[in-house]
């Protein structure tokens, strides 16, 4: 992780991602789906809280491609 006044990333070495996550700003009006999303965070005390809306329909929460896929249920 990394972290400047702006912005924190969460950089995934093993497959090259990032997430941004962008600090103390609103969501744009309109995000452009993506894989995800689009994050914005502040800090309550010493815990960060990240919101992150406008992800893309082939975004999914675990490794078992949960919850977009059928075998979800």
């Amino acid at each position: 992780m990394m972290q400047t006044p702006k912005e924190i990333l969460m950089i995934h070495q093993a497959n090259n991602e990032t997430r941004h996550i962008y600090m103390d700003v609103r969501h744009s009006a309109h995000p452009k789906p993506s894989w995800y999303g689009e994050s914005v965070g502040h800090f309550e005390g010493d815990e960060l809280v990240v919101d992150t809306i406008g992800f893309n329909d082939r975004t999914f929460v675990d490794v078992t491609a949960c919850p977009t896929q059928p075998s979800c249920t």
